[in-house]
């Protein structure tokens, strides 16, 4: 098995492109995984059969010990790395593992976003001397956009409904920002929450410039 190793800064608009369309095909797929969404200084690994992607992560190199002591560093995945196929996973993972004990890394650090099947099949390192699971195991929902408003209504909790339902009394209106002062304004309510609720925002550059990637993607996103 070989990995592709590729700086997020050098990809191509051919590769890139072909990264896109991978992480769309995939059910496990996560938006912080698309490059796009990645700082200066990340990494795509990626493994090809038959030419084409299946398996692929976007990586930020770090420094757990400050930049005092430059030669401790942690390769770490938010949310990925991608791939439906359970045992390419697992393949693709310890071959990666191998590959950055070679370049001296002291610790690969890899957070999955695997969908729930019934039968419990999924990749699991519960019995591997050389992969520990740090903090307690998270869940997230997924929503189906894909079904009709009156479909996805039905769905909600009671309180929910209900609190939707309050909000339009209120007169609450939820719409796409289509201009650059919405943008600067939705900027800056982000700022003045992070600073309520007490939590570090991100760059506020790296997140515009995320935004005007999501509303320049058909069908990607909206802010």
């Amino acid at each position: 098995m070989t990995l592709e190793s590729v700086p997020t800064d050098d990809l191509s608009p051919v590769l890139l492109k072909e990264v896109e369309d991978f992480l769309d095909s995939q059910d496990t797929g996560h938006p912080f995984q698309f490059p796009q969404w990645a700082g200066s200084g990340t990494r795509v690994i990626l493994f090809r059969k038959d030419g084409r992607i299946r398996w692929l992560g976007s990586f930020g190199v770090q420094m757990p010990l400050s930049r005092r002591f430059p030669w401790m560093r942690a390769l770490i995945a938010n949310r990925g790395p991608v791939c439906d196929d359970h045992q390419l996973w697992e393949a693709a993972a310890e071959e990666l593992a191998q590959n950055m004990r070679e370049e001296s890394f002291a610790y690969l650090d890899v957070v999955p976003e695997w969908v729930w099947q019934t039968d419990g099949d999924h990749p699991s390192f519960a019995d591997h001397a050389k992969w520990q699971a740090i903090g307690k195991q998270r869940a997230s929902l997924r929503l189906d956009l894909r079904a009709s408003e009156d479909e996805i209504s039905a769905n909600f909790r009671k309180v929910s409904r209900y609190e939707v339902r309050r909000a339009e009394r209120f007169g609450t209106t939820v719409s796409a920002a289509s201009s650059d002062t919405e943008i600067e304004e939705f900027l800056s309510i982000y700022q003045r929450m992070a600073i309520q609720k007490g939590f570090t925002p991100d760059s506020i550059d790296d997140s515009r410039r995320i935004i005007y990637w999501l509303t320049g993607s058909e069908s990607r996103g909206r802010s």
